[in-house]
């Protein structure tokens, strides 16, 4: 029995197949979030037509409608609404809202304290930041389509429909709603709504499953590249020295002084070695260290990293449960008793091959998916509120509500 999201799947491919794209072997790819924003393609003489007017690639949702440019003001000292449009990709609009909505609460807690300009600023640095991923995955979905008839796609959207019903139950479990309608009234008090999510899940999947048919098989990794990545990064796969400790602290202040502190100290670590009192007890009730409610215990640590040499030596020379002698500090003495003890190692190549496998495959994977983007790219005809910017006509950057 195949589940909701693997029959999307199956359906997407067999529709792609059968609209003549060349499909293979599906599976995961890393993040169709790649690279830079694309720059703006300029329309040369020979995209001319017979009337000399340049001619502009439409994307599929755009095919009944003639494409012209949005004029953008990067410049403006008011800030963007969410239905501003702040791209164009192949003529399909891309609205504020699908960068700027995740980030609605900050804007809302700031709106009052700080100049429209300054919020304007900050929403142009996070489209600098974000836009890119949604410019490829709308060319991704752009190109998917392209190749699908009316009735597939309606057959697709059918089945995105069943698949994002479990979303739906899914996020009413996670938020308590008792229906869609409560549900989506949650939302849209986060800056969100179904018909947005629903959107973005779609996008998304048909984007991975663009990517997944244009690669084919799935890459491998030879032994040879495994080897020879284990052998170029042997630092990563070494571990270092790593002791924990437990610890007695007796001040001087609190006892009057440096003899007096050593003398109390001396005392008790006598009744330790003498089996009258567990090391654990004194810990907790005899320290005066801030770690005394915890028994004095430390995380794991690497020796090279205290300061202090005395209390570095007596751990090194410690085996495992045993206690030291006492050990003066500028404030205290200490009694520490070592309880772990890693050593430094090399991690065998048979520990760590699946890990380079996997990390192998997953590079030529995002390899490959950059490579498949930038060919869409190449193609596209792309126009953005930042082309401002490049041209040097932009604001100075604002960071105040982005950080």
């Amino acid at each position: 029995m195949h589940s909701p999201r693997n029959m999307f799947f199956i359906c997407v491919t067999t529709l792609l197949l059968a609209a003549g794209c060349k499909g293979g072997r599906s599976y995961q790819v890393a993040s169709p979030v790649l690279g830079p924003v694309p720059p703006r393609v300029a329309q040369t003489d020979s995209d001319d037509d017979d009337t000399g007017k340049a001619s502009s690639k439409k994307s599929v949702r755009g095919q009944d409608q003639d494409i012209e440019n949005v004029s953008f003001d990067a410049v403006s000292d008011q800030p963007l609404s969410m239905t501003d449009v702040i791209a164009e990709v192949n003529g399909e609009p891309i609205f504020a809202h699908e960068v700027l909505d995740r980030y609605a609460a900050k804007f809302n807690e700031n709106k009052h304290k700080v100049k429209p300009e300054m919020i304007r600023q900050a929403q142009m640095e996070l489209i600098k930041k974000d836009l890119s991923p949604i410019i490829d995955q709308t060319l991704m979905v752009d190109a998917i389509k392209t190749n699908l008839k009316a009735d597939q796609l309606k057959t697709i959207d059918d089945q995105m429909d069943k698949y994002f019903q479990g979303e739906i139950d899914r996020l009413m479990k996670v938020t308590h709603a008792g229906s869609p309608t409560e549900l989506e009234s949650i939302l849209q008090a986060h800056s969100t709504s179904l018909v947005t999510m629903r959107k973005n899940f779609g996008d998304r999947q048909l984007a991975g499953q663009y990517l997944r048919t244009k690669m084919g098989e799935e890459p491998a990794a030879s032994r040879e590249e495994m080897r020879s990545y284990y052998e170029e990064n042997k630092e990563k796969y070494s571990e270092s020295e790593e002791i924990k400790w437990q610890q007695i602290d007796i001040t001087y202040a609190k006892h009057g002084g440096v003899d007096e502190a050593e003398a109390v100290a001396q005392a008790l670590l006598d009744e330790i070695r003498e089996g009258k009192l567990s090391f654990d007890d004194a810990a907790h009730d005899k320290s005066d260290s801030p770690l005394a409610s915890s028994g004095g215990h430390s995380d794991w640590t690497k020796p090279k990293s205290l300061a202090d040499k005395d209390l570095r030596d007596a751990l090194t020379s410690l085996q495992v449960n045993q206690v030291s002698e006492l050990i003066p500090t500028k404030k205290s003495f200490l009694i520490v008793m070592l309880t772990g003890h890693h050593e430094a190692r090399d991690i065998p190549f048979n520990e760590v091959q699946k890990e380079i496998h996997d990390l192998i495959v997953r590079e030529k994977k995002d390899k490959a998916a950059k490579e498949i983007v930038a060919k869409l790219r190449e193609e596209a005809v792309i126009h953005t509120i930042l082309d401002d910017e490049d041209s040097g006509n932009a604001p100075p950057k604002n960071k105040l509500l982005i950080q």
